[in-house]
C-alpha cells in the first residue's frame, strides 16, 4: 500500500477515533458534576502516569522489528512482544495499587483510592489493545487497525456514557472499563495469531535482548515524556480543588488534529523510512520525513491560527460557559501545535538509534519542572498559578524540538538549514497567518455561537484555500488528495456500466 493511501485511512479512522473522545468530553460536562468529573479525571490521569512511567513502547518496536525481519520470524517477535507486556502490566498493576492512597491524600480526594486499586488491572488488557495496531501497520493492513482502533475507542466511551447516563457512578464506570478492555485484549491476541504464520511459538534470546535494547531508550523517553504532559494536572490537582482540576483538564489538552495527523502520519511512513535507512540511503528517509511533515503543516498551522482566533467560542461551545476558564490553558497549550508539526522521533526510529530521543526527554522535564513549579507558587492561587504548569509544558516542547533537530543535523552531517524545509514551512505558516489577520477583520454579527464559528471556519477554510491557489503552493499530490473526495462521490453515484 502506497504512504498516501496508508496514511488517508489511518487518518480517517484516527479522525474518527479522535472525534468521540472529543464528544466524550463535551457529553461529560452537561452530564455530571464538575466533582465527578474531576475525580474520574484524577483516575484517568493516575493511570497516564503510570503507563508512562512503565511503559517499555513495545508497540512502537514492531514498527521497527515486523519489516526488518519479515514473516520468517514472527511468531517469535509476537511471544517475546506479549511476554514483555504482560511483565511490564505486573509493574504498572503494583505500582498502580500500592501508590493510590498517596495520590489519594495528595489530591485530597479520599474517596478515588478503592477506585484506583480497582483499575489497577487495567493495564493486563489496555497494554494488549495497544499492540494490535502497530502490529497490523506493520503488515500494511492498515484499514484492520484502523477499524480495531476506532471500534474499541467508541464502545468505551458509549460504555462510559451510557453508565453515567442511567445514573450509576465511578465504581461502575470503572468496572464497565476493565471488562470491555478485556473483550477486547482477547480479540487483539487472536489477530496476532492469526496473522503470525512464520517462525515459532518461543522466545528467541538474541532478538529479544535486540528488542529490549531498542525499546529501552522509547522507554525512557516516553516515561519522561508523559510524565512531562501529566506533570501539570498533578500540580493543578495537588495546588487546587478537584472541581479546578475539571476545568483546567478540559482545556489543558492537545487538538486531536494533534494526534491525527502527527501519529498517523508518523505510523504510515516508518515502514518505509525504516526500508530505505536500512539500505544505508539516509537522504530518501529525510525526505520522505519532509514530505510528511509538509503535509502535516497544510493542516496544523492553518488549525493553529483558526484557534488562536476562535478559542474562547470554541471552549464556550463545546463545554458550556461554566468552564470558560479553560479557554486558558487552551491557548497555552495550542502555542505547542507549531512545533509538533513534524514527527521529530520519527528519523532516529527509523535508523535504529533512540538514545537522543531519550536526551531530549530528560532536557524537556527539566524544562518543564523548573518552570511550572516557580510560576505555580509565584502565583500565589491566582492566575499565574492556574497557567504557570501549562505554560510550562509548552515551553518544555519548544526545548525538545530544537535540541532533536541539532542532534539530526549532525547525524545527517548537513546543514541545520537542510534539517527541515524552512522556507514551504515558513510560506505555509505565514499564509495561515495572512487568512487569520483578515478573519479577525471580518464582521460576523450572528448570536449564535454555533452557527458564529461555522461561518467563521468556512470563510477561513476559503481564504487558505485560495491563498494556497494565487501563491501556487500546492503540489500535483496535494491537489490529487483534494480531489480524492470529489472522484469517490463521482464513481458512487455514476450509472452502472460507467
Amino acid at each position: 500500500m502506497r504512504i498516501r493511501t496508508r496514511s488517508i485511512f489511518i487518518m480517517a479512522f484516527q479522525g474518527l477515533t479522535q472525534a468521540t473522545q472529543l464528544i466524550i468530553g463535551m457529553i461529560l460536562v452537561r452530564l455530571i458534576s464538575k466533582e465527578m468529573l474531576g475525580s474520574y479525571r484524577q483516575i484517568m490521569l493516575v493511570y497516564s502516569l503510570m503507563v508512562g512511567i512503565f511503559t517499555l513502547q513495545v508497540e512502537s518496536s514492531l514498527y521497527y522489528f515486523l519489516p526488518k525481519y519479515g514473516s520468517k520470524k514472527r511468531r517469535n517477535i509476537v511471544t517475546q512482544t506479549l511476554f514483555i507486556t504482560t511483565v511490564i502490566s505486573l509493574f504498572m498493576s503494583l505500582a498502580m495499587f500500592f501508590s493510590a492512597d498517596i495520590f489519594a491524600r495528595q489530591f485530597k480526594n479520599p474517596e478515588i483510592a478503592i477506585l484506583i486499586k480497582i483499575f489497577a488491572c487495567f493495564p493486563f488488557f489496555e497494554r494488549i489493545v495497544q499492540l494490535l495496531p502497530a502490529f497490523l501497520i506493520s503488515l500494511d493492513k492498515a484499514i484492520f487497525s484502523g477499524f480495531y482502533s476506532m471500534l474499541s475507542t467508541v464502545v468505551m466511551i458509549v460504555a462510559v456514557v451510557l453508565i453515567f447516563l442511567f445514573g450509576y457512578g465511578l465504581t461502575q464506570v470503572v468496572y464497565g472499563k476493565i471488562i470491555i478492555e478485556a473483550i477486547f485484549a482477547v480479540i487483539g491476541i487472536l489477530v496476532m495469531i492469526y496473522f503470525s504464520q512464520s517462525g515459532q511459538w518461543r522466545i528467541d534470546k538474541n532478538l529479544l535482548l535486540e528488542q529490549l535494547n531498542y525499546c529501552w531508550p522509547l522507554m525512557a523517553t516516553t516515561t519522561i515524556g508523559v510524565i512531562n504532559l501529566k506533570l501539570d494536572g498533578v500540580l493543578i490537582s495537588y495546588y487546587f480543588s478537584k472541581e479546578v482540576y475539571a476545568v483546567y483538564s478540559t482545556g489543558a489538552l492537545e487538538l486531536p488534529l494533534i494526534a491525527l495527523f502527527t501519529a498517523s502520519i508518523g505510523s504510515a511512513i516508518m515502514p518505509n523510512m525504516v526500508a530505505e535507512a536500512d539500505k544505508g540511503r539516509l537522504i530518501n528517509s529525510l525526505n520522505i520525513w519532509h514530505q510528511a511533515t509538509r503535509k502535516s503543516s497544510l493542516l496544523i498551522f492553518p488549525t493553529f491560527i483558526f484557534f488562536l482566533f476562535c478559542g474562547y467560542d470554541f471552549i464556550v461551545l463545546m463545554y458550556t460557559q461554566d468552564y470558560s476558564k479553560a479557554t486558558w490553558p487552551f491557548l497555552v497549550y495550542l502555542t505547542r501545535l507549531p512545533v509538533r508539526v513534524a514527527i521529530y522521533g520519527a528519523m532516529f526510529k527509523a535508523i535504529g538509534q533512540t538514545k537522543p530521543l531519550f536526551y531530549s526527554a530528560i532536557l524537556s522535564l527539566v524544562v518543564n519542572i523548573i518552570v511550572s513549579v516557580v510560576l505555580l507558587f509565584a502565583g500565589r492561587h491566582g492566575v499565574l498559578s492556574y497557567l504557570g504548569p501549562s505554560i510550562g509544558t509548552a515551553l518544555a516542547t519548544f526545548a525538545s524540538g530544537l535540541f532533536l533537530l541539532i542532534i539530526l543535523r549532525k547525524k545527517l552531517d548537513i546543514r541545520f538549514s537542510q534539517v527541515m524545509r524552512w522556507k514551504e514551512l515558513g510560506r505555509i505558516f505565514g499564509l495561515s497567518l495572512l487568512c487569520g489577520a483578515i478573519l479577525w477583520l471580518i464582521p460576523v454579527p450572528v448570536e449564535n455561537l454555533f452557527i458564529k464559528l461555522v461561518i467563521r471556519f468556512v470563510l477561513y477554510v476559503l481564504l487558505f484555500f485560495a491563498s494556497l491557489v494565487l501563491t501556487k503552493s500546492l503540489h500535483s499530490d496535494e491537489w490529487e488528495l483534494l480531489r480524492l473526495p470529489l472522484v469517490f462521490i463521482r464513481r458512487f453515484f455514476a450509472p452502472k456500466g460507467f
